[in-house]
Formats: structure tokens, C-alpha cells, sequence
């Protein structure tokens, strides 16, 4: 992980950041696992405050590139899953007091705002990767806690949440390419609530509520269970 630069940033709880009506908080399947076990949400619940966003014409490379992750096949074609908003466009979860009301169960885009984080592969040949930040168009545009006079940020605990997002965004990559695929082979049902139950069945319900966070290991073994509950899903379909 590297920092090339210093940045000086301090959240002033303005809630600019969760107010603008053209920002989608994108979510991946990681985002809605970390949210089912910290609140407990059932698959109503998400379908309440998930949105499965589409664009009027077919999205260039550049909006294709802006919303990180690619569509998913649901039953209207191609979406893209976020947090649905208000009707002044602040984020469903922003009450009135700027203040969120999942803020220990949030999605990665909103853990590491105002920074996006991209990798690259080291040239050594070892298979390394680094994790570079800088601050994202949008929080140059509006966030009043990005300034000179704001502390300078300690890099090293930004840098390991942006290695977590981009391992996450990596993850969701391959998830939606194999639902993809199996809803073009015909295999699997395009439904935005089939994609949401699957993604949910795939985690064991505990007896009793926990306080306890997602431990590490709970956090690596999502993705394979999760292929592994599709590919239980292709084969009922097949039957």
C-alpha cells in the first residue's frame, strides 16, 4: 500500500456528501451481508431501501466506469444496486440531524469517502498489489472537510479500509459475471428480489442476536458460500 501524496481532511457532518441527488451509493454483496448481520434486515427490508438503478439509454464507458461495478441482469435488463433516497435526494438513511442511521453497518463507498482507492499490479512480478488513493471528483466538488486548514489524515488506516473495498469491488465483479451468465444460459431466474434472496439465504441465521462485528474469516468465506448458494440455485433451476 502506498500514499504518493499528503491529504488534509476532516468530516464536518455537513451530510453534503449524502445529499446529492446524482450520486448512487453503489452496494456490493458484501455491503448487504454486513447490514443483515449488524440490523438484523430481512429481505422486505431490502427491498424497501435497495434500488436497482437503470439508465434511459444504454450507459457510455465513461458512466460504465463511474459506477465502479457492472449491471445486473434483473427482469427490466441491466441495473445497478444502491441505496434508494428520499424525496430531496438525501440518502434514505440520513436523518434530519445529518446523522446515519447505519453508520456502523455502511456501505464501503461511504467508509472511504472522500478517497477512491484503485490498484496496481507491482511490476516485480510477485503478484503484489498497490493500493493508491486521492480524493474523488465528487468530494471536490462539495465536501467542505477536504481543506488546507482541515488535519492532514493519517494514511495507513485509509489505505487498509481501501484494500478491503477494492477486494470487495473484485469480489463483485466476479459475482455478477457468473449471475450473468447464468441468466443469459437461461439457469437462473433475472429478478432483483431472486439476486437479494440468494445473497441473504447464504449466511446461516443466528439463534440470538450479536454484538460481536464480522470477524475476518466470516468476511472471506462470504464469497464462497455465495457461489456456492448460486450454483445451488442453477441447479434447482435445472431440475
Amino acid at each position: 500500500m502506498k500514499n504518493d501524496k499528503t491529504y488534509h481532511f476532516e468530516c464536518i457532518k455537513c451530510g453534503k456528501c449524502c445529499s446529492d441527488k446524482n450520486t448512487i451509493v453503489n452496494l456490493t454483496y458484501t455491503d448487504i451481508l454486513r447490514m443483515e448481520y449488524e440490523k438484523k434486515y430481512t429481505l422486505s427490508d431490502f427491498l424497501n431501501f435497495v434500488g436497482f438503478y437503470m439508465f434511459e439509454e444504454d450507459p457510455t464507458e465513461q458512466q460504465l466506469k463511474q459506477m465502479v461495478v457492472p449491471p445486473i441482469q434483473t427482469e427490466n435488463g441491466g441495473a445497478f444496486l444502491g441505496l434508494r433516497k428520499q424525496e430531496d435526494g438525501r440518502c434514505i438513511f440520513l436523518n434530519k440531524h445529518n446523522k446515519c442511521k447505519i453508520y456502523k453497518a455502511r456501505p464501503s463507498i461511504c467508509r472511504t469517502f472522500p478517497f477512491n482507492f484503485h490498484s496496481i499490479a507491482d511490476k516485480s512480478g510477485k503478484k503484489k498489489i498497490d493500493i493508491h488513493m486521492r480524493y474523488t471528483e465528487k468530494s471536490l466538488e462539495y465536501c467542505p472537510g477536504i481543506s488546507d486548514n482541515s488535519p492532514e489524515i493519517i494514511a495507513e488506516p485509509w489505505l487498509k479500509d481501501g484494500q478491503q473495498a477494492v477486494k470487495e469491488i473484485l469480489s463483485e465483479h466476479v459475482l455478477i459475471k457468473k449471475w450473468n451468465t447464468a441468466v443469459k444460459e437461461g439457469k437462473i431466474t433475472a429478478s432483483a428480489e431472486n439476486y437479494l434472496r440468494i445473497i441473504l439465504n447464504m449466511t446461516d441465521k443466528q439463534k440470538e442476536p450479536s454484538k460481536k462485528p464480522v470477524s475476518e474469516t466470516a468476511k472471506k468465506s462470504y464469497q464462497s458460500r455465495l457461489k456456492k448458494k448460486l450454483q445451488q440455485q442453477i441447479s434447482e433451476k435445472k431440475k
